[in-house]
């Protein structure tokens, strides 16, 4: 078996604990802590972009064969995209509230002289 097929197995696996375990979670009325869990997913997507890297080195073409495929491609980019957005997002909202607060604390001490 190649190295791509074994990181493409490994990922499938993993995709299969994260569906168990929402199934699981979702039985549970959404209780629980999330965090260990989020581990399998991103570790999935992290196995299946490898892997995908893996085969078009191999085929020495693009891997992207199917409908399947392409919609994985493009949805990873679309959650990289939005998770790349949101974190610059909640940085300049961070960074704005601070020089809001900074400011206020400023003209309070002018008010306070």
């Amino acid at each position: 078996m190649s190295l791509d097929r074994q990181f493409f197995l490994a990922a499938v696996i993993f995709y299969a604990i994260t569906a168990l375990w929402g199934v699981r979670f979702w039985k549970n009325g959404f209780r629980g802590n999330l965090f260990p869990w989020a581990i399998w997913p991103i570790s999935a997507l992290i196995l299946h972009s490898k892997a995908m890297l893996l085969r078009g080195f191999s085929i020495e073409s693009c891997p992207i064969h199917n409908l399947f495929e392409a919609g994985m491609f493009i949805s990873k980019k679309f959650l990289i995209n939005k998770g790349v957005l949101a974190r610059k997002a909640i940085i300049f909202i961070v960074n704005n509230s601070f020089r809001k607060l900074w400011d206020l604390d400023i003209n309070l001490e002018k008010m306070i002289r």
